[in-house]
């Protein structure tokens, strides 16, 4: 079994410059700024979250805080860049600090941030703002493996896909670590894009997964949608 947290979101009243868990705002860096990039444009991509390597969880790696981004934006001439699901395809990266195996970043101290959707005073339509999240932590749980049943005419599978840190990847499809040996990752967030208060684009009803090498140096992310 492996150990976890529920995560629970609240809107902040004033930016956090915590080193603590949270979600959009700016990033709290531990050392010098790392601002994710895009592998195609070259821009820096959007800034999700922060998650504070617990050793509870994590294990006495060294390693303090993982940084998410997601690139949003369009390509050059306009094309929709798809490929933010894969965890290797340089549009999506997880910053490790201190001392990370990194993927291409910038000295950026501030950028991109995560937005949600609202209707403002006075207006009839939804505009997008930046946000920010606190998190409201359960307590440390310990989780079993999932089983994946089959789904038949008499019998229904309903997953639970919590938006956690730490624990076991429920996927929404097959089952998909960064590279072929799954052993060497633990998982470090699980987000469900239908059940949180700001925008990700995960596909369609997408489940995004990070995972944290086991020696607490590199961090991947990647997507799965229905």
């Amino acid at each position: 079994m492996k150990k976890k947290y529920i995560l629970n979101f609240v809107k902040a009243d004033s930016p956090i410059k915590e080193a603590v868990t949270k979600f959009g705002g700016q990033p709290v860096w531990i050392e010098k700024p790392e601002w994710a990039v895009s592998r195609s444009t070259g821009k820096p991509m959007r800034f999700i979250a922060q998650i504070r390597l617990d050793e509870d969880l994590f294990g006495q790696t060294g390693s303090k805080m993982a940084y998410l981004f997601v690139n949003d934006e369009t390509g050059e001439n306009g094309e929709f860049i798809s490929n933010t699901y894969d965890p290797n395809g340089g549009e999506n990266g997880v910053i490790i600090q201190p001392d990370g195996s990194n993927p291409k970043s910038i000295e950026l101290e501030n950028g991109p941030s995560l937005q949600e959707w609202k209707v403002p005073e006075g207006e009839t339509r939804r505009r997008a703002f930046d946000c920010e999240y606190a998190v409201q932590k359960s307590s440390l749980v310990e989780e079993e493996k999932p089983v994946y049943a089959e789904i038949s005419d008499d019998e229904e599978f309903m997953p639970e896909y919590e938006n956690k840190v730490g624990g076991y990847p429920l996927f929404l499809q097959d089952e998909e670590y960064p590279n072929s040996r799954k052993n060497n990752w633990n998982l470090l967030l699980q987000l469900d894009s239908t059940s949180v208060p700001f925008e990700l684009n995960f596909g369609d009803s997408g489940i995004g997964y990070a995972y944290l090498s086991k020696d607490g140096k590199t961090g991947k992310f990647l997507w799965q949608c229905s």
